[in-house]
């Protein structure tokens, strides 16, 4: 500011006054800022209010847009002589997706040969498999199964530095258990009072085996016929094989029948053929004979009847006796002993009593004269 003056007074002296005209503030506003990996660079997107205003734009502090896969901090600063502003954000390059092709795996059975994994990656990069649960093991893309159960296998693909990894593929395959056969043997045993019990022999060998007889896992003592039902107890073998197994019993049935009632195979004590031990006055070898009880009383099992003209004698014996005893039903008109004659064998019924042993034996006697004696005689048999 300045006064000149006049023809009184003198010029004032001048006087400065300075002010600072501030840049108008911009707003600045960034885009485009999510991209694929294509092998070209990548720039955000710049707006600028007011319009068209020079933008400093940088990438990580530098200049030049990226071209690779990754996360950039980007600065964008006007550079104006009368706006100022900025603005910041991050531009991401996303690696290219890629999608896993891996198809079913057929079920298998132990003991297959090992055989080869195949997967295909969209983005032609090889595939990687790992074994996640289940019997086998895995060399390359190569599997070996090592047993039965499920196999689960998964194929990957990590990608690169501008592909993303690819969604892990799982699939899963069963192994069913190998066929094993077993070979029954020792099926034939003679009775001597011990367990008697079959042998197995699988293939392949060794493996464990359970045995029944006729349902039982008791192994059989008695004699007789026993069905032997084998099954192979293996995780990964399964079989099956099933037979007979006899006991042969080669003590006489009248040895049979003294260890039966008195529990001892000789002829002695109260077993002893002419022993009596129930005192119904009919000895033991008699009650054998018979089929009687020896250890409770009874009577003779015969009758003798007259009919049509003729008498009828008629017995009961036990079958498994007639190997061992002679039987003979004899006759004569006087008791002296010189003077009985034998008859026929007469004629045998059907077995009967619940356990079918015994059967009956009718002799036709001529009814001649004025009296008939008539006897039914046991000789044992000579070995």
């Amino acid at each position: 500011a300045s006064q000149a003056g006049d023809e009184t007074r003198a010029a004032a002296p001048d006087q400065d006054r300075s002010f600072t005209v501030a840049k108008a503030p911009a707003t600045v506003t960034l885009g485009n800022l999510s991209h694929v990996y294509d092998g070209s660079a990548k720039s955000a997107a710049v707006t600028t209010t007011p319009a068209g205003l020079t933008v400093d734009l940088r990438y990580n502090g530098q200049q030049t847009a990226p071209l690779m896969v990754g996360s950039y901090e980007v600065t964008a600063v006007v550079a104006d002589d009368d706006y100022e502003g900025a603005a910041s954000a991050t531009l991401i390059i996303s690696a290219i997706p890629q999608t896993l092709t891996f198809n079913p795996l057929p079920d298998k059975t132990f003991g297959d040969a090992p055989f080869p994994l195949t997967a295909t990656a969209s983005s032609g990069l090889p595939v990687s498999f790992n074994i996640l649960s289940g019997p086998a093991t895995l060399a390359g893309a190569t599997l070996t199964i090592t047993g039965s159960g499920t196999v689960t296998i998964r194929a990957s693909q990590a990608g690169d530095e501008t592909r993303a990894a690819a969604p892990d593929q799982d699939r899963s395959f069963t192994v069913a258990k190998a066929p094993a056969t077993v070979t029954l043997g020792n099926l034939t045993a003679t009775y001597d009072g011990t367990p008697k019990a079959a042998t197995s022999v699988t293939n392949p060998s060794g493996l464990l085996v359970v045995k029944t007889y006729n349902g039982s896992s008791t192994e059989p003592i008695a004699a007789g016929s026993y069905t032997v039902n084998a099954t192979v107890v293996d995780a990964d073998h399964h079989g099956s094989a099933s037979a007979t197994l006899v006991i042969i019993d080669l003590k006489t049935p009248h040895e049979d029948w003294r260890f039966t009632h008195f529990q001892t195979y000789d002829n002695q004590g109260n077993a002893a053929d002419s022993a009596d031990p129930d005192h119904d006055g009919i000895v033991n070898l008699t009650e054998f004979a018979l089929g009687l009880d020896p250890k409770s009383p009874s009577t003779i099992p015969a009758t003798l009847t007259l009919a049509n003209g003729s008498m009828q004698f008629t017995y009961t014996r036990l079958i498994a006796a007639v190997a061992e005893i002679n039987f003979s039903v004899e006759q004569s008109t006087e008791l002296s002993t010189n003077h009985w004659t034998t008859l026929g064998v007469g004629s045998e019924s059907l077995p009967f009593a619940s356990d079918g042993t015994r059967h009956s034996v009718t002799v036709t006697i001529p009814a001649t004269g004025t009296k008939r004696f008539v006897r039914l005689k046991l000789t044992p048999k000579q070995p």
